[in-house]
């Protein structure tokens, strides 16, 4: 039987010999390379995600420190490492093999050429996502502000000459069986190579798992990475060894599912086939069960969760491009444009909402002078008390977003002041506000304080606080983002939660069974709201969210905010029916719908049909939550109850941020970027500075009150000493929640705040 022409390797000299043609071999060698491209696109896509989420992402470098830190999330990575590299080597043989068939055995050079790079680049493709990991782990370790970027391009592209030097090497080791004279004996010699490697690799994950070592875990993957590379070379010199005089690859057309079940079943893949399925099945488990189990979730970490997905999307991915080659028409094109069609009839993304099981009515809420005087009465002896001359701080809160960081922040900072004051923080809170993850902290410390009026036995306020917030949101959150949100465009899955109702059930049951906190965002919020005439000891929560359409602030509260001197903030709950009912981590999800990671949630206008109102993250336009703080003491300095105790009673506004300190760099932009992106670019700046002007305007407000006084007070997570990059994400490495607590007990302007409120027992 003829040879097979594709099996000769291309050389360098195929490219640049003769002279006259060097141009025309490289024209050549582009062309192809773009074809590969095309063809391995999907598997090409999560390689890019892979590098820019563990190169560039803070919070892809904190997960990834996380995967070393806890020995759980470590082996499910490994795990989850081989199935994406299995996966994206197997799915992405296939479509060569397919197309493989169609060349002709008579190739020219570009055919010839295109034939090498079917059969080169699913290998090369499955090794690159092991280098892509191991640069990120070695990035992670020696450069974490990236200072040294063009240095690891230069070696992701090195590693490409890595490979060809591996491949050659395992190549001649494989060549050596030609050697020996017994079909039995060569097969001997493949697979006694074969399993000493992949016992030492098995023996070496075992002493790692005792002795664990950041450079003896890199230098693992590389051993498993040059490990791949003989399994790949030593599975093709098999298969010619058993069958000589067989060219695998040639097949005559056929209907879609003979054609595909004989490519993937045929003597040379069978055995492949048959491990891929078995990967697939355990991946598949490991992916469904993260999706649908908030444990699982969290034992397993966000890593191994998105290199599963990538691996399980990566088969849809594959699929799609296998049906265009078979048929030679874009069903990508025709998937967007079926989504879009399932878009106009379903929404994927409603506010979950529950049946309202209380008496209180959301229109019988108290406004902002009714609590006060509530507020008021409640401490009316100690306001009345002539004999004491020492004033009597009011405390407005305002809480920064910044996902898990901000919350774990917020809420540490107000029970380290509560603790180290025994009490009287509580006593002077008048109002927390924030945004994002700034209201996750207050909606776990306003928690926090309804347990204490329950029990008089709670006590250790941070570590309550911190048990609750160092849970990863993250894993479960991302499962339904990378599983059911994929798929919901196409077929509408109401019966699954989307990605925001996960966020808001993992905030409920994430947190360890034996925490005091756990389950307690489960609360209706009609459960939490004020009540005319009615006394309530709790401060009021404003949880700051953003109307999608129109940009139109808006605020989840337990008072009223219906008063138009509230520059028509608009009050959410005046949206909803006075049957229904949202949990309060439904509320504080509305108010933290990260962008991409959250999706913006509707709700129809009570009574007002077809009346549809999106809600994002609070940032979006008051970061700070200082908007409706602002507000509310411009009403409140001009109260009649308040003038009668302003000699005595004193605001202060306690700012508690997570930001750098630096501003952004003023840095050249490319023209490119300025003429097609200048939009996105202002808006992106505006996006932080809509915080500062509110926070700046609410500085000059108590400037111009209390011209005399230091009353507006800004806690900071970067302080004047060095301070790592904290990463903004669901899920705190247990590196950066160390540096916060560090940062807890030394912050200058946390001590002051405390020795004032002592001061004025």
């Amino acid at each position: 039987m003829r040879a097979n022409p594709y099996r000769h390797h291309i050389e360098l000299k195929d490219i640049f010999s003769p002279r006259k043609e060097i141009f025309n071999n490289i024209l050549i060698y582009v062309r192809v390379l773009f074809k590969a491209v095309w063809l391995f696109f999907p598997s090409l896509l999560f390689l890019v995600l892979a590098l820019f989420a563990c190169w560039y992402l803070t919070q892809g470098k904190d997960v990834m420190q996380l995967t070393i830190e806890q020995p759980g999330i470590f082996y499910g990575f490994i795990i989850a490492t081989i199935f994406w590299v299995y996966i994206t080597w197997y799915s992405s043989r296939i479509i060569g093999k397919i197309t493989y068939a169609s060349l002709s055995r008579r190739p020219d050079k570009e055919e010839r050429f295109w034939g090498r790079f079917l059969i080169q680049m699913p290998r090369f493709l499955a090794f690159t996502c092991i280098t892509i990991v191991v640069l990120g782990f070695i990035k992670l370790w020696t450069d974490p502000n990236d200072q040294q970027d063009k240095l690891f391009f230069a070696l992701l592209i090195g590693s490409g000459f890595y490979y060809f030097a591996l491949y050659q090497f395992w190549r001649k080791k494989a060549d050596a069986v030609d050697k020996l004279t017994t079909l039995k004996s060569k097969k001997r010699y493949l697979n006694r190579l074969s399993v000493s490697v992949y016992f030492i690799l098995f023996l070496a994950l075992l002493i790692l798992a005792f002795f664990p070592s950041f450079w003896f875990f890199v230098g693992l993957l590389m051993a498993f990475q040059a490990g791949l590379i003989l399994l790949l070379v030593f599975r093709r010199k098999s298969i010619y060894i058993n069958f000589p005089d067989k060219d695998p690859e040639l097949y005559d057309s056929q209907d879609f599912f003979r054609r595909v079940r004989k490519f993937v079943f045929d003597v040379e893949d069978k055995t492949y086939t048959w491990v891929f399925l078995f990967v697939l099945i355990v991946g598949f488990v490991f992916y469904l069960a993260t999706i649908f189990s908030v444990r699982f979730s969290i034992y397993i970490g966000p890593l191994s969760f998105i290199f599963f997905a990538f691996g399980t999307l990566l088969i849809l991915g594959n699929g799609v491009t296998l049906i265009s080659v078979l048929y030679r028409i874009n069903v990508h094109m025709i998937v967007f444009f079926f989504a879009f069609v399932v878009g106009l009839i379903f929404e994927p993304h409603n506010i979950q909402t529950t049946t309202k099981k209380t008496a209180a009515a959301y229109g019988n809420r108290q406004t902002l002078h009714e609590y006060f005087e509530n507020w008021v009465n409640i401490r009316k002896a100690e306001l009345d008390d002539s004999t004491n001359k020492k004033e009597y701080p009011l405390i407005f809160v305002l809480s920064d977003g910044g996902a898990s960081r901000a919350g774990y922040w917020v809420a540490s900072v107000m029970a380290r002041m509560n603790e180290e004051t025994n009490g009287q923080f509580n006593k002077h809170l008048f109002c927390l506000s924030g945004a994002s993850g700034g209201s996750v902290g207050n909606a776990a410390y306003f928690n926090l304080l309804r347990a204490k009026l329950t029990s008089d036995t709670v006590r250790h306020d941070v570590a309550i606080v911190q048990q609750y917030l160092k849970t990863d949101f993250l894993t479960f959150t991302v499962a339904r983002m990378l599983g059911p949100d994929v798929f919901r465009h196409i077929f509408p899955f109401q019966f699954v939660d989307d990605r925001g109702a996960a966020l808001a059930r993992v905030l409920e049951e994430g947190p360890h069974p034996n925490s005091l906190l756990y389950d307690s965002m489960k609360t209706r919020f009609s459960e939490l709201i004020t009540q005319k005439g009615q006394p309530y000891p709790l401060p009021i929560l404003c949880i700051n969210t953003t109307r999608m359409q129109d940009g139109l602030p808006a605020v989840i509260s337990n008072i009223d905010f219906s008063d138009p001197r509230f520059n028509q903030r608009l009050d959410f709950l005046d949206l909803l029916d006075e049957k229904k009912d949202i949990k309060l981590s439904t509320a504080v999800v509305l108010g933290a719908s990260f962008p991409y990671v959250s999706p913006a949630g509707r709700i129809d206008s009570a009574g007002i049909k077809d009346k549809a109102n999106y809600f994002v993250d609070g940032a979006y336009f008051d970061n700070s939550g200082s908007g409706a703080v602002n507000e509310m003491i411009n009403i409140l300095l001009r109260d009649s109850l308040y003038l009668q105790y302003q000699n005595k009673l004193k605001i202060y506004i306690l700012h508690i941020a997570n930001s750098p300190i630096e501003g952004v760099p003023l840095e050249k932009v490319n023209p490119i970027i300025n003429d097609l992106a200048a939009p996105v670019k202002t808006l992106l700046g505006a996006y932080g500075t809509q915080t500062l002007i509110n926070d700046n305007r609410l500085m000059n407000l108590m400037k111009f009150n209390f011209p005399n006084d230091t009353l507006y007070r800004k806690i900071n997570l970067y302080d004047e000493s060095e301070n790592p990059n904290y990463s903004m994400n669901w899920v705190i490495s247990d590196k950066l929640l160390n540096a916060m607590n560090g940062a807890l007990k030394r912050n200058r302007e946390l001590k002051k705040m405390i020795e004032k409120i002592n001061a004025n027992k």
